[in-house]
């Protein structure tokens, strides 16, 4: 992302900047990136250091970028392979840090060093977990919201099925204006719910206002 013509990183806000033509391409590819726009992220330097390329070995490169798109893809099996591994690269990091401090620095002074470290990855940790919590509740949410339309609209599926047998109820209609009434009913889904909830004598005079055209 920080790659690209017309986005940039700015170190005194922690937020990523961006033209609005430029984001606006780059969002295209990715719609997830948009929720990265306008948020500050202070614990970007020390993910860099977790996830970028060792200079060195060229091991454990994983750009801080892929880490929160593959979390706000909401696939489950990812989240929880990079959780994992997330983990056990902090867990590895801290070992080699306190390793480091406790062979060059002595006393309190390495003892404070490897406290803020730890309280500083302990931080960053937690900021993923709460974007991680914040996709989880928005996909239950969406998937609630599926759930009650789908369920509505099975109702209305089966209503259209029963509104012939229910007008065959009203009297002193002929086959034509049973066909009308119905033809009616199942194009106008407000009206077949009104019919269907209105007691029996109410329903035949609402067959009969539609038949006048004044429903």
């Amino acid at each position: 992302m920080l790659s690209r013509s017309g986005i940039g990183w700015n170190e005194s806000t922690k937020m990523i900047e961006a033209t609005d033509d430029a984001w606006e391409s780059y969002v295209k590819n990715d719609l997830n990136a948009r929720l990265m726009r306008y948020k500050s992220w202070p614990y970007y330097n020390d993910w860099c250091e977790i996830f970028g390329k060792d200079r060195a070995t060229r091991e454990n490169a994983q750009d801080f970028v892929e880490t929160v798109n593959d979390i706000l893809n909401g696939d489950a099996q990812k989240i929880n392979q990079t959780t994992e591994e997330f983990n056990d690269h902090l867990e590895g990091f801290v070992k080699d840090t306190e390793s480091m401090c406790a062979s060059q620095i002595g006393g309190s002074a390495s003892e404070k060093r490897k406290r803020n470290r730890k309280k500083k990855l302990k931080e960053g940790q937690d900021q993923i977990y709460e974007m991680l919590g914040t996709v989880c509740e928005k996909t239950d949410a969406r998937l609630g919201d599926i759930a009650r339309r789908i369920g509505h609209e099975f109702d209305v599926s089966q209503k259209r099925e029963e509104v012939y047998a229910a007008i065959g109820k009203v009297g002193g209609l002929n086959l034509q204006e049973k066909l009308q009434v119905s033809k009616f009913l199942v194009k106008n889904t407000e009206e077949l719910e009104l019919f269907f909830s209105l007691p029996d004598e109410a329903k035949e005079k609402f067959v009969h206002m539609i038949l006048a055209g004044s429903q």
